[in-house]
Protein backbone atom coordinates (compact mmCIF):
# COMPACT_ATOMS: atom_id res chain seq x y z
CA UNK A 1 0.00 0.00 0.00
CA UNK A 2 1.07 3.58 -0.52
CA UNK A 3 0.49 6.55 1.69
CA UNK A 4 0.88 10.11 0.51
CA UNK A 5 2.19 12.79 2.80
CA UNK A 6 1.77 16.45 1.98
CA UNK A 7 4.10 19.02 3.43
CA UNK A 8 3.96 22.78 3.03
CA UNK A 9 6.51 24.90 4.86
CA UNK A 10 5.43 28.37 3.82
CA UNK A 11 2.23 29.90 2.74
CA UNK A 12 3.39 30.87 -0.80
CA UNK A 13 5.62 27.86 -1.47
CA UNK A 14 4.80 25.05 -3.81
CA UNK A 15 3.77 21.90 -2.00
CA UNK A 16 6.25 19.08 -1.63
CA UNK A 17 5.17 15.48 -2.07
CA UNK A 18 6.79 12.39 -0.66
CA UNK A 19 5.75 8.77 -0.83
CA UNK A 20 5.94 6.20 1.91
CA UNK A 21 6.03 2.71 0.44
CA UNK A 22 5.12 -0.35 2.46
CA UNK A 23 7.81 -3.01 2.53
CA UNK A 24 5.45 -5.88 1.74
CA UNK A 25 4.51 -6.56 -1.90
CA UNK A 26 1.06 -7.87 -2.74
CA UNK A 27 0.58 -11.00 -4.85
CA UNK A 28 -1.19 -10.38 -8.15
CA UNK A 29 -4.10 -12.54 -9.26
CA UNK A 30 -3.63 -14.93 -12.19
CA UNK A 31 -4.66 -13.48 -15.56
CA UNK A 32 -5.08 -15.25 -18.87
CA UNK A 33 -5.39 -13.84 -22.34
CA UNK A 34 -8.82 -14.23 -23.80
CA UNK A 35 -9.85 -15.09 -27.34
CA UNK A 36 -9.77 -12.62 -30.18
CA UNK A 37 -10.93 -12.45 -33.80
CA UNK A 38 -9.35 -9.91 -36.15
CA UNK A 39 -9.41 -9.28 -39.88
CA UNK A 40 -6.61 -7.35 -41.57
CA UNK A 41 -6.12 -7.05 -45.32
CA UNK A 42 -8.45 -10.00 -45.92
CA UNK A 43 -6.68 -12.31 -43.42
CA UNK A 44 -8.81 -13.52 -40.52
CA UNK A 45 -7.01 -14.50 -37.29
CA UNK A 46 -8.57 -16.22 -34.30
CA UNK A 47 -6.36 -16.80 -31.29
CA UNK A 48 -7.23 -18.38 -27.97
CA UNK A 49 -5.41 -19.31 -24.81
CA UNK A 50 -6.47 -22.00 -22.40
CA UNK A 51 -9.17 -24.60 -22.78
CA UNK A 52 -11.80 -23.35 -25.15
CA UNK A 53 -14.55 -24.63 -27.42
CA UNK A 54 -15.11 -22.75 -30.68
CA UNK A 55 -17.82 -23.20 -33.30
CA UNK A 56 -17.38 -21.47 -36.67
CA UNK A 57 -20.34 -21.51 -39.06
CA UNK A 58 -21.48 -19.74 -42.22
CA UNK A 59 -24.70 -17.88 -41.47
CA UNK A 60 -26.16 -15.76 -44.27
CA UNK A 61 -23.43 -13.38 -45.47
CA UNK A 62 -21.30 -13.85 -42.33
CA UNK A 63 -18.94 -16.28 -40.63
CA UNK A 64 -20.21 -16.66 -37.07
CA UNK A 65 -17.65 -17.30 -34.30
CA UNK A 66 -18.93 -18.50 -30.92
CA UNK A 67 -16.62 -19.68 -28.15
CA UNK A 68 -16.81 -20.50 -24.46
CA UNK A 69 -14.48 -17.70 -23.37
CA UNK A 70 -15.63 -14.34 -24.66
CA UNK A 71 -16.21 -14.27 -28.41
CA UNK A 72 -19.57 -14.15 -30.16
CA UNK A 73 -19.18 -12.25 -33.39
CA UNK A 74 -20.06 -12.17 -37.06
CA UNK A 75 -17.44 -11.44 -39.73
CA UNK A 76 -18.65 -10.56 -43.26
CA UNK A 77 -17.71 -13.36 -45.69
CA UNK A 78 -16.70 -10.79 -48.32
CA UNK A 79 -13.96 -9.41 -46.01
CA UNK A 80 -12.13 -12.75 -45.61
CA UNK A 81 -9.71 -14.24 -48.17
CA UNK A 82 -7.58 -16.43 -45.86
CA UNK A 83 -7.77 -17.55 -42.24
CA UNK A 84 -5.76 -18.81 -39.31
CA UNK A 85 -7.52 -20.39 -36.35
CA UNK A 86 -5.06 -21.02 -33.53
CA UNK A 87 -6.46 -22.70 -30.45
CA UNK A 88 -3.17 -24.15 -29.25
CA UNK A 89 -3.18 -27.72 -28.01
CA UNK A 90 -6.24 -27.48 -25.75
CA UNK A 91 -8.96 -25.97 -27.96
CA UNK A 92 -11.84 -27.96 -29.41
CA UNK A 93 -13.02 -26.70 -32.80
CA UNK A 94 -16.11 -27.38 -34.88
CA UNK A 95 -15.89 -25.68 -38.27
CA UNK A 96 -17.78 -25.72 -41.55
CA UNK A 97 -18.99 -23.58 -44.39
CA UNK A 98 -15.81 -21.56 -44.99
CA UNK A 99 -15.05 -20.50 -48.58
CA UNK A 100 -11.61 -18.90 -49.01
CA UNK A 101 -9.47 -17.74 -51.92
CA UNK A 102 -6.34 -18.20 -49.79
CA UNK A 103 -4.99 -20.61 -47.18
CA UNK A 104 -6.76 -21.94 -44.10
CA UNK A 105 -4.50 -22.92 -41.20
CA UNK A 106 -5.99 -24.60 -38.13
CA UNK A 107 -4.29 -25.62 -34.87
CA UNK A 108 -6.40 -27.24 -32.14
CA UNK A 109 -6.70 -30.21 -29.77
CA UNK A 110 -9.44 -31.71 -31.94
CA UNK A 111 -11.29 -30.60 -35.07
CA UNK A 112 -14.81 -31.61 -36.05
CA UNK A 113 -15.77 -30.83 -39.64
CA UNK A 114 -19.47 -29.99 -39.71
CA UNK A 115 -21.95 -27.47 -41.01
CA UNK A 116 -20.90 -27.61 -44.65
CA UNK A 117 -17.90 -27.71 -46.92
CA UNK A 118 -14.59 -25.97 -46.18
CA UNK A 119 -13.27 -24.66 -49.47
CA UNK A 120 -9.89 -23.10 -50.33
CA UNK A 121 -8.42 -22.22 -53.71
CA UNK A 122 -5.01 -23.02 -52.21
CA UNK A 123 -4.13 -25.00 -49.05
CA UNK A 124 -6.00 -26.25 -46.00
CA UNK A 125 -3.59 -27.18 -43.19
CA UNK A 126 -5.03 -28.84 -40.06
CA UNK A 127 -2.77 -29.68 -37.10
CA UNK A 128 -4.18 -31.35 -33.98
CA UNK A 129 -3.13 -33.17 -30.84
CA UNK A 130 -6.17 -35.41 -31.21
CA UNK A 131 -8.60 -36.58 -33.84
CA UNK A 132 -10.13 -34.92 -36.88
CA UNK A 133 -13.73 -36.09 -37.35
CA UNK A 134 -16.45 -35.54 -39.93
CA UNK A 135 -19.93 -34.58 -38.70
CA UNK A 136 -21.30 -33.63 -42.14
CA UNK A 137 -24.06 -35.76 -43.64
CA UNK A 138 -22.95 -38.78 -45.64
CA UNK A 139 -21.80 -37.80 -49.11
CA UNK A 140 -21.34 -34.09 -48.30
CA UNK A 141 -17.84 -32.91 -49.25
CA UNK A 142 -16.14 -31.76 -46.03
CA UNK A 143 -13.02 -30.19 -47.61
CA UNK A 144 -12.30 -28.95 -51.13
CA UNK A 145 -8.81 -27.55 -51.75
CA UNK A 146 -5.84 -27.68 -54.08
CA UNK A 147 -3.70 -29.08 -51.23
CA UNK A 148 -4.78 -30.61 -47.93
CA UNK A 149 -2.33 -31.27 -45.11
CA UNK A 150 -3.36 -33.15 -41.95
CA UNK A 151 -0.96 -33.59 -39.03
CA UNK A 152 -2.14 -35.24 -35.82
CA UNK A 153 0.34 -35.56 -32.96
CA UNK A 154 -1.35 -36.88 -29.82
CA UNK A 155 -2.99 -40.13 -28.84
CA UNK A 156 -6.29 -41.19 -30.41
CA UNK A 157 -5.35 -39.11 -33.42
CA UNK A 158 -7.24 -40.65 -36.32
CA UNK A 159 -8.23 -38.61 -39.35
CA UNK A 160 -11.86 -39.51 -40.01
CA UNK A 161 -13.38 -42.83 -39.06
CA UNK A 162 -14.44 -45.92 -40.99
CA UNK A 163 -18.11 -44.95 -40.46
CA UNK A 164 -17.55 -41.24 -41.29
CA UNK A 165 -14.52 -40.69 -43.51
CA UNK A 166 -13.41 -37.15 -44.39
CA UNK A 167 -14.99 -36.57 -47.80
CA UNK A 168 -12.80 -34.47 -50.06
CA UNK A 169 -12.31 -32.90 -53.46
CA UNK A 170 -8.55 -32.30 -53.73
CA UNK A 171 -5.51 -31.81 -55.87
CA UNK A 172 -3.22 -33.47 -53.31
CA UNK A 173 -3.24 -34.69 -49.72
CA UNK A 174 -0.58 -35.27 -47.08
CA UNK A 175 -1.72 -37.00 -43.89
CA UNK A 176 0.41 -37.84 -40.86
CA UNK A 177 -0.99 -39.41 -37.71
CA UNK A 178 0.59 -40.39 -34.43
CA UNK A 179 -1.39 -43.54 -33.73
CA UNK A 180 -4.66 -43.41 -35.67
CA UNK A 181 -5.87 -44.38 -39.10
CA UNK A 182 -6.56 -42.16 -42.09
CA UNK A 183 -10.09 -42.42 -43.50
CA UNK A 184 -10.56 -40.25 -46.60
CA UNK A 185 -13.29 -40.53 -49.24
Amino acid sequence: SRQREFQSRRRNCAPQWSWVVASQAEDLEQRSLLSSVTVSDGHLSYASSGVNVLVVTHVGSNYHFEDTQDVSTDIPVASVDSAEINMGTTGLLTVGGLTLAGDLNITAKTVTLGGGKISSETTVNITTDGAVTNANAAGVVAIAAVDLVFTTKGSNSAIGTLAAPITTSLGSITATTNDGGVYIA
